[in-house]
């Protein structure tokens, strides 16, 4: 797996969709954040988009790097889509 994952690159994985989201949302924040470069780095644990750096650990120390592309999505990537959803359908920007 590479180092660094985009979030545009795994368009062959589905996301991890919440039954409180409609799909609509779900696909249009997915699209925001990967035309932003959304981006995670697997050596580091940090999330990154064209603005800069979104998180990272304090503690490299805790950092245990992801074994698959799915596991980045389901555990990095699909928090960042559903709040980039809610935000959307509060009016709001995605990012």
């Amino acid at each position: 797996m590479n180092r660094c994952i985009k979030l545009s690159d795994l368009r062959h994985i589905p996301s991890v969709t919440r039954h409180d989201l409609p799909s609509d949302l779900w696909a249009l924040a997915r699209s925001a954040l990967g035309a932003a470069g959304l981006k995670f780095d697997n050596s580091t644990g940090r999330i990154s988009d064209r603005e800069g750096e979104l998180e990272g650990y304090v503690d490299q120390s805790q950092f245990v790097p992801l074994a698959t592309e799915e596991d980045v999505m389901i555990w990095e990537f699909s928090r960042h889509i559903a709040n980039a959803a809610n935000r959307l359908r509060q009016g709001l920007a995605a990012r």
